[in-house]
């Protein structure tokens, strides 16, 4: 199965042919709330550097360090009379401000005071926008927060805007309704604005909701021509195999890719499959191809902060290639705005629509055509693997997007009692904060639209009651809280120490599911005396969790993924409330009215603490 994209690009602007029409436009759009829909390589991202060469300051949140650092030397490299500046918040300047014995949030605050008042970029995780709303800095004794951004800067925008899932609707849904209400008073705010090139039904029925003032938000796409005035991606041609592994494509196409095309990007669903096949790949890349360990470079999220993989084949590690790497192995880590400069990719078929187009889009943007096989070896066929393989002919890229649409899919119900739940939460973090918020929604939506968080705040009166099993339900409340303020929804993790390797800290589920009985565990941290690949179990097992329930923590529940688990824990509730007698009508009702939560949002807060051990030594 074949079939060609053909090669395509953008229109100038009439009114500066130095921009595309959807970058003219992002600089220009006067409503205050904008979701920009544009394939990979358009350059999204090169309007708001237009921007800050221009003077104008721009809060950009991007979904990995690889992104921010990418956009960082890319600002670097423009060469403009006057430096641009540009700095990125993310957990690395945490750290090293604290190695450094600094205050990470000082630092900050002197990047902003100063992309304020001449112009730039800060280039922030959704971490660091979060941490931000919910008032952090004062920790830290620092005067930074929701009100700076909001009357300082004249940009917000969510970079990979797909990316984000339904726990960050509430932190977006509080941005849109402060700068709508600013905008709706004749008041200086910043635009926000969300890019992406495959955008979900997420944002789409985000910016339709009654909720939301739709006088003030704009969507549009940027034009793709086939005669272009700027080429972004050349002809590409696609190859789909069925039931072919990514390892027997590489081993049979990898040699001639390299040497037609000079670079190789190799694309996995999983960081244990990439595991499995690093030893076999190091032979046919080393012994076969004619290539260095230095030559190629593996990043995924586990191995980002080793200067080598943790397996056996002593290829670079990291979250950004060099320029002297020829081959790139990555997971879903190297789908998102990073330029590679690749002709040629052996891909698996992602986990949606949204996450192969974005994989497609990192071939030929630059001047030669480009090539990618696709392997599909998964029991049972997605929606996009049907579509995938109905594709033949030439396809341009306008006709393949609207093809697999909806790209990506979301539960709106739980998106939106999640957001509801996340004003509740901050409520109750930052009072002050959003005493002013709540007026300013009722002021932008009426009197009619119930301000958001009332199904949460109404579980607090829990306060204000007494029975003996009280502590269970508070428990369960305050671990709700804990899950709201994390706006991805990150796995715990433990900390791995492989042969030769510095301890590093890795997902625990994946642990637990890939991973053999440590060796050791020593200083908090579990040791393997063999490198990554030797420590593989032979048969994953699911992993094992905890969960905090109103009834108190549940048993541990075994679930290879997070809607198996949802089920049990369901199930638990159930169980519990049988065999539960309550004798207050109130707090019957309580209980009730916890459930329709837990139904609504989906919520599993996990008891992290408890989830049992991995090696008998943890039990000290």
């Amino acid at each position: 199965m074949t079939f060609t994209i053909p090669a395509h690009g953008v229109k100038n602007a009439v009114d500066n042919p130095t921009l595309s029409v959807a970058q003219h436009r992002l600089l220009n759009e006067p409503k205050p709330i904008r979701l920009c829909g544009s394939p990979t390589g358009a350059g999204k991202t090169y309007a708001f550097i237009e921007a800050a060469r221009q003077g104008q300051s721009v809060f950009f949140v991007v979904p990995t360090q690889a992104l921010a650092t990418d956009i960082h030397e890319s600002i670097q490299a423009q060469n403009a009379e006057k430096p641009i500046l540009s700095a990125i918040w993310d957990s690395r300047q945490t750290m090293q401000a604290k190695e450094a014995g600094q205050l990470s949030w000082a630092e900050r605050k002197a990047q902003f005071d100063q992309i304020e008042k001449e112009g730039g970029m800060i280039l922030a995780t959704l971490e660091s926008l979060a941490n931000l709303t919910m008032d952090q800095p004062k920790y830290q004794y620092i005067h930074l927060d929701v009100v700076d951004l909001l009357w300082r800067f004249q940009h917000l925008v969510f970079d990979e805007a797909h990316t984000l899932n339904t726990r960050a609707f509430g932190l977006l849904h509080l941005w849109i309704t402060l700068i709508a209400f600013r905008y709706q008073n004749h008041l200086t705010a910043p635009k926000l604005t969300l890019l992406s090139a495959t955008h979900s039904d997420l944002l789409e029925n985000l910016l339709q909701e009654a909720y939301l003032p739709r006088e003030l938000i704009s969507c549009f796409e940027e034009d793709i021509d086939e005669t272009p005035d700027r080429y972004i991606h050349r002809t590409v041609q696609v190859f789909v195999h069925d039931q072919v592994s990514i390892l027997e494509l590489t081993t049979q196409y990898a040699a001639a890719l390299l040497q037609e095309k000079g670079k190789l990007l190799l694309i996995y669903d999983s960081l244990r499959q990439i595991t499995q096949d690093e030893m076999p790949l190091a032979q046919l890349l080393c012994d076969e191809c004619g290539l260095q360990a230095d030559d190629v470079i593996m990043i995924n999220g586990q191995d980002k902060h080793l200067e080598r993989s943790a397996g056996g084949s002593g290829f670079a590690a990291g979250t950004h290639p060099k320029e002297q790497h020829k081959v790139i192995i990555g997971t879903s880590a190297v789908e998102m705005g990073v330029n590679f400069k690749i002709d040629a990719a052996i891909i698996e078929q992602g986990l949606d629509a949204a996450a192969l187009l974005q994989r497609i889009g990192r071939v030929a943007r630059n001047d030669q055509t480009g090539i990618i096989h696709i392997s599909h070896t998964k029991s049972g066929e997605t929606a996009h693997i049907i579509k995938l393989k109905e594709c033949q002919g030439e396809l341009p890229i306008n006709e393949l997007r609207n093809r697999f649409k909806p790209l990506r899919h979301f539960n709106h119900q739980a998106a939106k009692a999640r957001g509801s739940a996340y004003w509740a939460m901050l409520s109750r973090k930052n009072s002050a904060l959003m005493a002013g918020i709540k007026e300013m929604f009722t002021e932008v939506m009426g009197q009619d639209v119930p301000v958001p968080g009332k199904q949460l705040r109404s579980l607090w009166v829990v306060e204000q009651i007494k029975w003996r099993e009280k502590r269970f339900f508070l428990q369960w409340l305050k671990a709700i809280e804990r899950e709201l303020q994390d706006v991805r929804g990150f796995a715990p993790t433990v900390k791995i120490q492989f042969q030769d390797k510095k301890a590093i800290l890795y997902s625990r589920d994946w642990v637990t599911q890939s991973l053999r009985t440590p060796d050791d565990y020593q200083d908090e941290t579990y040791i393997y005396r063999d490198v990554r690949d030797n420590c593989l179990r032979k048969k994953s097992v699911p992993p094992s969790f905890k969960f905090f329930s109103p009834f108190g923590k549940t048993g541990q529940i075994q679930a290879w993924n997070t809607a198996d688990a949802y089920q049990s824990y369901l199930n638990s509730l159930k169980n519990s409330r049988q065999n539960y007698f309550v004798s207050k009508p109130e707090v019957k009702l309580l209980y009730e009215k916890a459930e329709a939560f837990i139904r609504a949002t989906a919520l599993l807060p996990r008891d992290a603490e408890n989830e049992g051990i991995l090696i008998d030594s943890d039990r000290v």
